[in-house]
């Protein structure tokens, strides 16, 4: 009789050490994704910083340019194509910063799609933890 008890008692540790660990796994993939996001705030914020200061050094120069150019009214196909430059650089980093700060691109580029996946694919049975 003691055989039996030795048996369930085995079968009941497996299944909470089984919900432990499923619980652990759970935790260590909320806590890596607060991590993720909070170290993408910060280089959010470091490189807007940057940002920002780039854009107002190039404003100064676009309107020192673009200044000149303004006082010979003829040369004005000129201010286009200056016009044209100063606004490309504008938006062309703005555009790539915009796909680059995605949250999107980093659950997929950082392998926590993969863990969060992994923890749904775990026995429905062990998911009431």
């Amino acid at each position: 009789m003691t055989w039996i008890l030795r048996i369930l008692i085995f079968f009941l540790g497996e299944f909470v050490k089984g919900r432990m660990v499923l619980r652990a796994k759970r935790r260590g993939v909320v806590t890596y994704l607060k991590a993720l996001q909070g170290s993408r705030r910060i280089l959010l914020i470091a490189v807007s910083v940057f940002f920002v200061f780039n854009v107002v050094a190039l404003a100064g120069i676009g309107t020192f340019v673009t200044g000149v150019m303004l006082l010979d009214l003829d040369q004005r196909q000129k201010l286009w194509i200056l016009f044209g430059v100063f606004a490309a650089l504008f938006f062309i980093p703005v555009i790539a910063l915009v796909i680059a700060f995605n949250e999107r691109v980093w659950y997929k580029m950082s392998g926590a799609e993969k863990m969060v996946e992994d923890l749904r694919l775990e026995p429905e049975e062990s998911k009431a933890a």
